[in-house]
């Protein structure tokens, strides 16, 4: 039960747009002394079927309270106004609504004795909630409600269909483990070319990082060694965007952009030009269409937050460890040394640096209040950022793409073993 002090904030903070909150007077239910049973079924459903979230009773649209003693008209025989008014509601969810609802009740009295009903609500977890028409123990209608940012709507058959498919708001919750592999310090990414550089396996995209890595080289000296875990975690975030689509696409004006508000972050500090930077390496982003977006930068965790009216979007990199060398998962790391021994892994290590990062892609889907190409538009970006992420960047996924690696490099060692056993023999 929250405290009248949080009420009143949650009243004072109250406008039309709130999916969650509704504020009603005592008037509402109460017409030609009958309490309106199915006007309060009607917004208890509404709410359940969005948000959930809390009606509150005596008190305005404005959020000014309706005063003292305003239940008091609810009072029936030896029962209070109040005690009467909760069993109505509770009357009303039992009768009139199906499934069945179950909520919470409150009263409160503020200090100048205003009185205030609240009514918690839960968000449906289940089948959309319907008011119900009964004939004898029969339902013999339904109707269903729903809370948009124009008030109470019915639902349309569309939006019915949309609810029964989704008995749950829909959702992903997806994890991605990044592997990103440089030379010493952030010195830059390692093509996998050449005698030493072929060990390097790692998605191509990660050339991307090397873009930022060179302009951060020159324009900041030695600076940037002491935040390098934070700083390739933003340019890591930034260039997961810019390329998982390809860097070569065509950009037409609804293309979305990445946010270049970036005065927070480390890359600020150490580019010289950020914006131009961002810009040029690929400014456009496969992005649901019209979001908000906002970055947070905080030790060893980035995260890019986005949102439009049809679902919001989280994406999360967090650093999760660091070697010297090659990451564990790559196979030569391992036949690299046993080739060549101590020398062999004391070049990986006075050569590479290799940084994991745990990445969280974690989408909410809205009720979309509109069938709209915006909604499939947003619905498509975020399944496609889902898979791609996957399909470009997560190590384990790239990894499996090269199992004959290990094979060669073993039947190489093996060779040499038996060679130079015969070479042995010969001498």
């Amino acid at each position: 039960m929250r405290t009248i002090e949080t009420i009143q904030k949650l009243i004072r903070s109250y406008n039309n747009e709130k999916l969650d909150i509704e504020l009603k007077t005592t008037d509402k239910f109460w017409v030609n002394n009958s309490f309106q049973s199915e006007i309060l079924a009607k917004i208890i459903s509404s709410l359940a079927n969005r948000k959930g979230g809390s009606l509150y009773i005596g008190v305005h649209d404005d959020g000014s309270y309706e005063g003292k003693g305003v239940f008091n008209k609810f009072a029936c025989g030896s029962k209070t106004g109040i005690d009467r008014f909760k069993e109505y509601i509770e009357n009303a969810c039992r009768d009139l609504i199906s499934p069945q609802i179950f909520i919470e009740i409150n009263y409160y009295s503020t200090e100048t004795d205003e009185e205030i009903v609240e009514i918690n609500i839960p968000t449906r977890k289940d089948i959309p909630f319907a008011i119900i028409k009964r004939k004898g123990n029969e339902i013999d209608g339904r109707k269903y409600f729903i809370r948009t940012n124009h008030g109470i709507s019915r639902v349309s058959d569309k939006h019915l269909q949309w609810m029964f498919l989704n008995t749950n708001l829909p959702s992903l919750d997806n994890y991605y483990t990044i592997s990103v592999t440089t030379y010493k310090n952030l010195g830059g990414i390692p093509f996998n070319i050449g005698n030493l550089e072929k060990v390097i396996l790692q998605p191509s995209c990660t050339q991307h990082i090397g873009n930022y890595l060179r302009k951060i080289v020159n324009d900041s000296s030695e600076n940037y060694k002491a935040d390098k875990i934070q700083l390739l975690l933003e340019i890591t975030l930034y260039s997961i965007f810019q390329t998982i689509e390809g860097t070569n696409r065509v950009v037409n004006d609804k293309e979305e952009m990445m946010p270049t508000e970036i005065s927070h972050l480390l890359m600020s500090k150490y580019l010289k030009n950020p914006i131009e930077e961002i810009e040029r390496f690929g400014n456009s982003a496969l992005f649901p269409p019209g979001c908000r977006k906002s970055i947070v930068s905080e030790k060893h965790k980035v995260l890019m937050e986005l949102e439009n009216p049809y679902l919001k979007m989280t994406f999360t990199l967090n650093f999760s460890e660091f070697a010297v060398g090659l990451n564990a998962r790559n196979p030569y790391s391992h036949i690299f040394v046993n080739m060549f021994g101590l020398e062999g892994q004391n070049k990986l290590h006075d050569t590479y640096d290799n940084y994991i990062f745990v990445g969280n892609l974690k989408v909410e889907y809205y009720y979309p209040e509109e069938f709209d190409e915006n909604y499939y538009t947003s619905v498509d970006r975020a399944n496609r950022i889902a898979e791609l992420i996957n399909a470009w960047w997560d190590i384990d996924k790239y990894m499996e793409n090269y199992p004959h690696y290990r094979k060669s490099y073993e039947i190489d060692m093996k060779l040499d073993q038996i060679i130079m056993k015969l070479n042995a023999v010969k001498t």
